[in-house]
């Protein structure tokens, strides 16, 4: 819900504020149901590309690159899950084979 009102790595969807995703996210409860009613009854045009570049800002909150001064090493704050592409019907595990957008190695 946050994510889709806009922050530092995905603009916002314009139009649709907190309070109304966050009504919309209590009635339908999913992110994907979210979009599909967005669309449906708000008209919102919201592209494949709009969902992909929602999923790498997801990806960053989650798993960003972080120091960990216990092994002196650049780590994921989080293990990255096996099949990013699972919660939108996309072919993104293709798209985010480079996962630089995460921070440095």
């Amino acid at each position: 819900m946050c994510i889709l009102s806009g922050c530092d790595y995905l603009a916002p969807l314009g139009g649709i504020g907190l309070k109304t995703l966050h009504k919309y996210f209590l009635k339908f409860k999913t992110l994907d149901r979210v979009l599909y009613a967005l669309r449906r009854e708000a008209n919102k045009l919201i592209s494949k590309e709009y969902e992909t570049e929602f999923l790498k800002a997801e990806l960053t909150f989650q798993h960003q690159r972080v120091y960990c001064p216990l092994e002196k090493r650049i780590v994921s704050l989080n293990p990255l899950p096996d099949v990013i592409s699972s919660k939108f019907e996309l072919e993104t595990d293709e798209l985010f084979e480079d996962l630089n957008f995460l921070g440095p190695v």
